[in-house]
């Protein structure tokens, strides 16, 4: 008993220091709770693997031409690997939601790298910190590698309250209420597709079916068809 209330409160008083001053420093605990494929609890203190960018929970992604979760098998797979044990995390930041950034093992297996690996995770914002992990991934078509998928920073920003509360796009004639994205094929013969709320040319794009071009449901569809995001 007497251990565990040391142990707690190391880890109490680490995230106090990480908070204050921004000081380097362990946490050595079990993890209590999983998020989603990036975040993980120690007790009651939020970390989020560094370097790396996990499906949000609520994302599907496409295989096969058929949707599935991927944001839950991504939370899946970091509870498989840690969830009830002991890991060790280093780091020397906190975000703006004072969660802090850190890279965490399990002995000497690095979780960050693994999560990347397994194909549940890429690098965040294009890093390249864990690239040989995620080449091998893709390569292994494994994970969302297996098919096609919208990168998690682009997801989040077009799922965010702002983005679904902009309604001040236009439908071209003929477009469906329930599938409002435009499959587009430019000049050169590339598809691609526009949606209201990620695409500045969304209001003056037009949908010319009989030239190929259709509405979509859902980004995941448009990929699945051959379609890219306009970026």
């Amino acid at each position: 008993m007497e251990k565990k209330l040391i142990i707690i409160f190391t880890i109490q008083l680490s995230l106090l220091l990480f908070s204050k001053f921004g000081e380097a420093d362990e946490i050595v605990g079990k993890v209590s709770r999983i998020k989603d494929g990036d975040s993980l609890y120690i007790w009651n203190s939020e970390i989020r693997l560094l370097d790396i960018d996990a499906f949000e929970y609520s994302q599907n992604c496409t295989t096969n031409n058929r949707e599935y979760a991927c944001g839950e098998e991504s939370t899946n797979a970091l509870k498989e690997l840690v969830l009830n044990k002991e890991v060790t995390c280093s780091g020397t930041t906190v975000d703006r939601y004072e969660r802090l950034l850190a890279t965490c093992f399990i002995g000497e297996k690095n979780i960050n790298e693994s999560m990347v690996a397994s194909g549940w995770a890429i690098n965040y914002n294009n890093g390249v910190v864990y690239i040989a992990a995620q080449k091998s991934a893709e390569l292994g078509k494994r994970g969302v590698w297996a098919g096609q998928f919208i990168d998690p920073s682009i997801y989040r920003k077009q799922n965010s309250q702002d983005a679904r509360a902009e309604q001040k796009f236009s439908f071209s004639k003929g477009g469906d209420s329930q599938c409002i994205i435009k499959g587009n094929i430019n000049s050169s013969g590339e598809k691609i597709y526009h949606t209201p709320w990620g695409s500045k040319n969304y209001n003056r794009t037009k949908v010319s079916v009989k030239e190929g071009e259709r509405w979509f449901c859902s980004e995941a569809e448009a990929l699945a068809a051959g379609w890219r995001a306009p970026f």
